[in-house]
């Protein structure tokens, strides 16, 4: 049988580790010569110890503990519940469970392990699962983070931290190696390891909701949706310039006092703080403010900060770098906040344990949650990251500068009536016949392999969100430039016989006049040019008989105006992967890199 004792630690309880100590005292002795250790933070809210670690699956053959996050946790969970009857609390009960179903068919344990992560599982995870049919195995594999093995004479030991074999004097000198990504690692009692490289075969099986055709196509829509979600339905706007931020306002002398801000983000969430830096510069709100790729944060660009703040930007809050970040942050005593899209990612409950409660008990937690819901990518999470930095940067300004001057006031002004309409905006890039429009430019698209995107302000984070994008989708080499910088190199790849398309994004903004004549230059050069464009009477300044696809959205002139394109992109990379005869659902999921960290 498995031997299994876990427990959880409660607040005003004494620790798990007392609880599980006691335990042992009073069960069988131990007598297997494999076993495994696990503590590690709730990424639920709900404490207890049949939600600690390990799990089993429904027939008690298996037993495994998960770090990681299950990113299609819910769409498994749905299916096991229909086809199975069995319930689930939690995204590593999913997996016990999931591997109990492959062996209900005939699968071994091993052979279960693989199905999971070579066909079903999305998001990023370290398993490790020991099996009753095989007492003298354990099975290791992860796709993010480390698994290291150090074996001695005698002993093998597995941990997920380096630290414990450089400082831990009982295992000075044993020799250690990390595993790659991607291995089943099949470790036996006799202390021989043998390792299995798996590969990717993910399939589609989710259906799409309602009406839509694909997944891609429903999330663009729930986008739309998710904006109002995230300001809460204008209930987050307590006047025409001020937004209330409940994860804020407790804390909200200790922010005030950020004078220097860094953000960490990683993939198209660090497209989308780059986005909200551009707005917390307009506000002047701080003396700096500065965006890192979260793998590429340094402790030593941390230390340098006074009177600093550290902002964590991220769709699912489970990424190490960022978590790594974090922490350090917190050691140097950074003012840390966090900005993600549900409360109860690791992130959030990492920074929990960290900051700890106030005298009064509350939580003392900075944060911010988007509220966008289940995301199967960041087709339906990119435009509420903006505008969740938005209201961030609207929060700061109010409240670091309590006497604004009339220009600070009018933009904050503006920038709130354009998140209240920002929704109905979005939906009308989805209506006919801009649809048609869509499609359209798909026809022409799939023909070709090459694609430049330029804009010019917010038009720039845009272009290079849906640059990447677009060859994820569609497989067309999309790349995106500031209008202004694209000569002389890029401007000479334009090939006249090929009619490489063009796709500027035009705003009614302090960019209008340049990005008019950098139209003009490449029209010049023989390129097919395609125009998204939220100028009213684009016609009035210059020649539009020569754009040869022209989608003209709701004119605003807004800091969000956009995002508006952002919109009509995803549906024209929609199309064209259609076009080319591609299902966009697939490409998405075949994008997905088994080292990736989840944003």
């Amino acid at each position: 049988m498995i031997q299994r004792n876990r427990t959880a630690s409660v607040p005003l309880e004494e620790d798990c580790f007392t609880k599980l100590e006691k335990s042992f005292s009073t069960s069988d002795p131990i007598t297997s010569s494999l076993g495994i250790l696990h503590s590690r933070y709730s990424s639920s809210k709900k404490i207890k110890d049949s939600l600690a670690h390990p799990h089993l699956d429904d027939k008690n053959r298996v037993a495994i503990f998960h770090n990681g996050f299950i990113a299609n946790y819910e769409d498994l969970a749905s299916q096991l519940k229909a086809s199975h009857g069995i319930t689930i609390d939690t995204d590593s009960q999913l997996i016990a469970k999931l591997i109990g179903v492959e062996m209900d068919q005939g699968a071994t344990v091993k052979e279960a392990i693989k199905t999971l992560v070579e066909k079903r599982l999305m998001g990023t995870w370290k398993l490790a699962v020991m099996p009753l049919e095989q007492p003298d195995h354990v099975y290791f594999v992860k796709n993010s983070g480390e698994i290291i093995i150090g074996q001695a004479d005698d002993a093998v030991i597995v941990s997920t931290e380096e630290v414990l074999f450089k400082e831990s004097p009982e295992l000075a000198g044993v020799k250690y190696e990390k595993i790659p990504n991607n291995y089943l690692v099949d470790l036996k009692d006799d202390c021989t390891i043998t390792m299995e490289k798996l590969e990717k075969k993910m399939v589609v099986d989710r259906k799409p909701k309602g009406a839509f055709e694909h997944i891609f196509q429903e999330e663009v829509y729930e986008a739309a949706e998710a904006v109002n979600s995230a300001i809460d339905f204008g209930q987050k706007f307590i006047s025409n310039h001020q937004v209330y931020l409940g994860g804020f306002e407790q804390a909200h002398e200790e922010l005030r006092l950020i004078q220097n801000l860094i953000i960490g983000a990683n993939g198209s969430s660090k497209i989308a703080a780059d986005y909200g830096v551009y707005l917390m510069k307009e506000l002047r709100i701080f003396n700096t403010v500065r965006v890192f790729d979260g793998h590429e944060l340094k402790r030593g660009d941390l230390e340098r900060l006074r009177f600093g703040g550290y902002l964590t930007l991220s769709q699912s809050g489970e990424s190490p770098a960022l978590i790594s970040a974090l922490k350090t942050a917190k050691e140097l005593e950074l003012t840390c906040i966090n900005v993600v899209n549900v409360e109860d990612s690791p992130i959030t409950k990492v920074t929990d344990h960290l900051r700890g409660e106030d005298e009064s008990g509350r939580d003392r937690n900075i944060g911010f949650y988007m509220k966008t819901g289940y995301c199967y990518c960041d087709i339906k999470s990119f435009i509420p990251q903006v505008v969740s930095m938005a209201l961030v940067a609207l929060w700061f300004s109010d409240h670091k500068m309590r006497k604004p001057n009339k220009e600070v006031k009018k933009l904050r002004q503006s920038l709130v009536e354009d998140l209240e309409l920002l929704n109905m905006r979005l939906k009308q890039a989805l209506t006919e016949p801009i649809l048609t429009s869509y499609k359209a430019v798909g026809q022409f698209l799939k023909d070709h392999e090459n694609l430049f995107m330029l804009g010019r302000g917010t038009g720039v984070f845009v272009c290079s969100y849906m640059a990447e994008k677009f060859t994820q989708v569609t497989t067309i080499h999309a790349e995106a430039y500031p209008s202004g910088e694209f000569r002389h190199g890029p401007l000479s790849m334009i090939d006249d016989k090929e009619r490489t398309p063009v796709l500027f994004i035009v705003n009614d903004d302090e960019h209008l006049t340049q990005i008019l004549g950098n139209i003009g230059q490449v029209r010049e050069r023989g390129a097919t040019i395609i125009v998204i464009s939220t100028v009213e009477g684009l016609d009035k300044l210059m020649d539009v008989s020569k754009i040869h696809f022209l989608i003209e959205l709701l004119p605003v002139k807004s800091h969000f105006a956009s995002l508006q394109a952002c919109t009509a992109l995803q549906m024209i990379a929609y199309y064209t992967a259609r076009a080319r005869g591609l299902n966009p659902d697939q490409q998405v999921f075949d994008a997905i890199d088994f080292n990736h960290a989840f944003q």
